[in-house]
């Protein structure tokens, strides 16, 4: 397919039923897709500003199941640039699917997508036009983008508008419906990203900004993806093995000035790789000195393993993490250390070596010792390349979506558990020697979530570290997943949708909810501890009821009746801690009124109240005392009428004895009394 000569026209909509909003401005139409505009994240629709008939907006619906980028999406509207399509508003918004979804509307760019698919081959364009029309303004976009704290990290030929010729500056399309590397063809990625999957790639930074604009400027010149025909594996290793620049532009003759930028913006290590200060010096015209670059030099004699000879650090490196058995044995002499230090002249690289070597055999025989070993002495050889653990390739920046995505599809947690536990991502961050300071946050963060990852409680584990590293992450928890429950204050309405759901758990709440909740509503472990008591179902109704009434006075809202219902049946065990009977039915006929009421104060206050439990508990005492008292008397009793001769003469004849004197005294008495009335 050609790239794109022609525009779809703006619609023109007087009514539409079906609108969807979005914030207090915009709204989506859901019956005006616009497919020439469809993203990675999802597909686009017509919008427009409320009470405007002109649908001059384009809404985009992030269906994919990967979370939106919605964390800088404050940023970027921040941003008025006519190289970047503007982003007016974003928000979760009620789909006519009955699903919740992050949505976000943009300005509609000014011109169609210069490529629609990479396998077009067209006219090769001027440098002046490459230099002055097309890289000039987007280098002004980037400016403004990395200025407002973040990356674009979508740029590639198929996600910038614009149309040799016209009247418009090239537009650089949406970046925030996917994670950055999610749909980011790997002709797009520099080598240390484009050997992890995509969601190990982690946020994108200037850097990967700018080789992406290098590879669209190099097919812009060539007027072809030199690569179309290789797979992802033979395009991968031609990079790693020639060098990015080579891998594109091959023998092509280039002036000086343009084989400058193709140079500066293709460098495969990214601290000589042009940063936007060097790029606006070239648009200005002025000549930059390469920057110094470590990363392809090659030995005087080839170094041996596994039977294939290897001239560069870097290959070895990822050679090794494939042949764990056979890198042992080489480790366990002195060779690869003698290779870089007299072959290879490397001082610095065998010197992270022996640290590497010593930091793993300090901890001792672990029972991943080799894999920990290999995977520490690869960062060494390579340390611009991603952590490589156990099969699993991942940026240090990548390990917070490379957890979220796995925890999101129930994928190996494991390997990037022990990555976190094993503190590797620090170890990378101390062989960055000139970058250091700047990526001490990164480690840090990951650092911070080493205990939770090794802890199995209730609102701990992966998922709490899933979303401590990822401000972004919706709640995964499979009853409220198609909310996409983004702040506290949704929460409680996504479990409200769902209560009268046939498919829904006996109880509203699990390890997501439960992780969740402590990361974004600030709540603590001490409060979903109870949870975890599977053989306390009292504790944890109590548990579930006082959670939900704080969280519905915080953030409402006032009424939940389904939720409250749902809740209900959990509430009988507390009801059985108060001991009065006529009590307990009397509290299941109020915290029935108060779950059609919907209220969670009402029904807490019902089973929680400290004077009502009080009371019952001093009430119950007495009655116990009584209760007591009254068994004593009737076990003497039982003994009495068991031992009958023995109690009569006990009792019986100080009885008698006593009624007989009563009755003498008594007959004395009238006896005296007659006497003398007569």
């Amino acid at each position: 397919m050609a790239p794109s000569d022609a525009i779809d026209d703006v619609p023109t909509i007087t009514d539409a039923s079906d609108k969807v909003a979005l914030g207090v401005k915009c709204e989506i139409l859901p019956s005006y897709p616009q497919p020439l505009h469809d993203s990675t994240g999802g597909p686009a629709f017509a919008a427009r500003l409320k009470g405007s008939s002109r649908a001059d907006l384009l809404g985009y619906i992030c269906n994919s199941g990967y979370p939106a980028r919605s964390d800088i999406a404050q940023m970027l509207r921040a941003i008025d640039n006519r190289s970047f399509i503007k982003n007016i508003d974003g928000q979760v918004v009620q789909w006519p699917d009955g699903k919740r979804y992050y949505a976000f509307v943009t300005e509609r760019p000014a011109a169609p997508r210069y490529y629609t698919d990479l396998q077009s081959v067209r006219q090769p364009l001027h440098e002046d036009i490459v230099g002055r029309q097309f890289v000039a303004p987007l280098t002004s976009a980037l400016s403004d983008i990395e200025a407002a704290g973040t990356a674009h990290g979508a740029v590639r030929l198929t996600n910038i508008y614009w149309q040799e010729g016209g009247s418009t500056p090239p537009q650089l399309g949406e970046c925030l419906s996917v994670p950055s590397g999610i749909g980011q063809p790997l002709l797009f990625e520099s080598p240390e990203r484009a050997v992890c999957p995509p969601p190990n790639r982690g946020p994108a930074q200037t850097c990967d900004d700018m080789y992406g604009l290098g590879v669209c400027a190099a097919l812009m010149t060539l007027g072809q993806n030199p690569m179309r025909q290789l797979d992802d594996q033979t395009m991968l290793r031609m990079k790693l093995e020639r060098g990015s620049f080579n891998s594109f532009m091959g023998n092509v003759r280039l002036t000086s000035s343009l084989t400058e930028l193709l140079r500066g913006l293709l460098a495969d290590d990214p601290r000589a790789r042009w940063d936007i200060e060097d790029l606006e010096q070239w648009v200005n015209g002025r000549r930059l000195t390469p920057k110094p670059a470590e990363f392809g030099r090659k030995s005087t004699r080839s170094f041996t393993f596994a039977d294939k000879e290897y001239s560069q650090a870097k290959t070895i490196a990822r050679a090794m993490t494939q042949n764990i058995a056979a890198a042992v044995k080489v480790l366990e002499t002195d060779a690869l250390d003698s290779w870089l230090r007299r072959s290879l002249g490397d001082e610095a690289r065998a010197d992270d070596l022996a640290f590497a070597l010593e930091t793993v055999k300090a901890k001792g025989k672990t029972p991943r010792y080799e894999d920990l070993l290999v995977t520490h002495v690869s960062m060494a050889l390579d340390p611009i390349a991603p952590i490589m653990y156990r099969g699993v390739n991942v940026m240090p920046g990548g390990i917070a979506s490379a957890l979220a995505d796995a925890v999101r599809t129930n994928g190996n947690v494991q390997v990037l558990g022990e990555i976190i536990g094993n503190q590797l991502a620090t170890f990378w961050v101390n062989l960055q020697k000139e970058a250091k300071t700047e990526l001490v946050p990164l480690s840090q963060s990951i650092e911070k979530v080493k205990p939770h990852i090794e802890k199995n409680s209730y609102g701990s584990g992966v998922e709490r570290a899933a979303y401590e590293l990822n401000p972004a992450l919706p709640c995964l928890s499979p009853m409220i997943l198609s909310q996409y429950v983004l702040a506290p204050k949704e929460l409680l309405p996504a479990l409200e949708s769902i209560s009268r759901s046939s498919a829904r758990p006996r109880e509203p709440m699990d390890r997501h909810i439960a992780a969740w909740c402590i990361v974004r509503a600030r709540k603590t472990d001490r409060t979903f501890a109870p949870l975890g008591m599977s053989d306390n179902p009292q504790q944890r109704g109590l548990a579930l009821i006082n959670l939900f009434a704080d969280m519905q006075s915080r953030y409402g809202p006032e009424r939940l009746p389904g939720l409250s219902q749902w809740i209900y049946p959990l509430a009988e065990p507390v009801v059985h801690r108060f001991h009065n009977r006529q009590l307990q039915e009397t509290l299941r006929e109020q915290l029935k009124l108060a779950a059609e009421r919907g209220s969670f104060a009402m029904l807490a206050k019902l089973v929680d109240d400290p004077r009502m439990v009080q009371k019952d508990e001093q009430e119950f005492e007495a009655a116990s005392l009584l209760h007591a008292a009254a068994a004593r008397e009737i076990r003497t009793l039982e003994r009495q009428i068991k031992n009958h001769k023995e109690t009569a003469d006990k009792y019986g004849r100080p009885a008698a004895t006593y009624v007989a004197c009563l009755i003498a005294v008594g007959m004395l008495i009238i006896n005296i009394f007659r006497a003398f009335n007569s």
